[in-house]
């Protein structure tokens, strides 16, 4: 019971930390900050709170952008809208697996799984510090539950949800993509 008493304390949120443990994302953001509102894939970006949601500003000039780019960058055509968001997709998601099992909605199992029929492949996860619909140490933590955090590294950049937006992240990312491309295939026993 102290442990939740002491969260607040910790983090600075005052919450009811006893039966709000898992805080949703909307919660966390609308808590840390009260009188602003953040971006949710970006909590650098910020404005005065009841003014707008703009997390999803940059949608529809990415899309007139990305349907340039794919065909004529790319050469990839297809007789598919894109879509810049997945939303209606994830909400019909069958997250179902196997009924004697519990899962929330979470790809671990399935990492686990996959590495269970191929040790051999191999991953890296990079996320930014400032993204607050897939926070970074939740990663980590999800790693340690199932004893991956030696198997797969994790690296952090100063950068929202798109990390490849910020300025700051580009080349220590691309440092950390070009050493993981080079090194060799993970060895298994």
């Amino acid at each position: 019971m102290g442990f939740f008493k002491d969260m607040t304390g910790i983090t600075g949120l005052d919450i009811d930390w006893l039966t709000e443990f898992e805080l949703s994302y909307y919660k966390f953001k609308t808590s840390l900050m009260p009188d602003l509102t953040l971006n949710s894939y970006d909590a650098r970006l910020n404005i005065p709170k009841g003014a707008y949601d703009f997390t999803f500003y940059d949608d529809e000039a990415f899309k007139a952008g990305i349907k340039a780019a794919l065909p004529d960058t790319f050469n990839f055509r297809s007789a598919a809208t894109y879509q810049s968001s997945n939303s209606s997709v994830i909400s019909l998601w069958n997250w179902n697996r196997d009924a004697a099992l519990a899962y929330a909605k979470s790809s671990i199992p399935d990492l686990v799984e996959t590495l269970g029929y191929d040790p051999s492949v191999k991953m890296l996860i990079v996320h930014g510090y400032y993204d607050l619909v897939c926070p970074f140490f939740q990663t980590e933590l999800d790693l340690m539950n199932v004893g991956l955090t030696k198997r797969i590294p994790v690296k952090n950049f100063a950068g929202g949800h798109m990390i490849y937006e910020s300025e700051e992240a580009r080349v220590p990312m691309k440092q950390e993509l070009d050493a993981f491309y080079a090194a060799g295939p993970v060895l298994t026993q």
